[in-house]
């Protein structure tokens, strides 16, 4: 066996020259050291170790990005909860992609006010937040091009079971989801 076909999983992390390769050979090395014995960089059972430590970085990495979708949609519910009409038992089509179209452009008065800075200024002011608005807007257009998903309003149970919702985000699950189009 040859001295490069000896080296182990961080030897080859270190090769590709991330910072945070870096770190997580570190965190490997601090559990293998934390284990008492003395183990060999390069021994199996340090290799092993190694794993554990990526495999449990990459799922908690998994974790947040779920979150993050989980709380993207748990706003996105809470805004059509406060536009749903209260008493109201179901919703047709037409109703609901009207709600659509009202969330989509929730933001409109704001880039207005942009645009009227703008205007008063004489040359255009780029802000983070109009760029930022900008984009959101025209993804959110293109999501209902394509198809937006949200509760199935048309359901009275639905629209019930809606309403009572506490802003629980592990209970949209629950919800049964369809997909609205913009009409053509």
């Amino acid at each position: 066996m040859g001295k490069e076909e000896g080296k182990s999983a961080d030897a080859r992390s270190i090769k590709k020259g991330s910072a945070s390769g870096v770190a997580k050979i570190m965190k490997s090395k601090q559990l293998i050291a934390a284990k008492g014995n003395a183990l060999h960089p390069n021994s199996r059972k340090a290799a092993r170790l190694h794993r554990q430590v990526l495999r449990a970085d990459k799922i908690a990495k998994l974790k947040t990005q779920g979150d993050k979708k989980k709380f993207k949609l748990g706003e996105r519910l809470l805004w059509f909860q406060d536009a749903l009409t209260p008493g109201k038992r179901q919703y047709t089509y037409e109703e609901i992609c009207n709600l659509i179209e009202q969330y989509i452009s929730r933001n409109d008065e704001e880039l207005d006010a942009f645009a009227q800075e703008a205007a008063m200024r004489g040359r255009k002011v780029h802000s983070g937040r109009e760029s930022l608005l900008t984009a959101t807007k025209a993804a959110e257009m293109e999501e209902y091009r394509t198809g937006f998903k949200l509760p199935d309003f048309r359901s009275p149970k639905m629209v019930k079971m809606f309403n009572a919702w506490q802003l629980e985000l592990n209970l949209i699950p629950r919800f049964n989801m369809s997909i609205f189009k913009q009409p053509a």
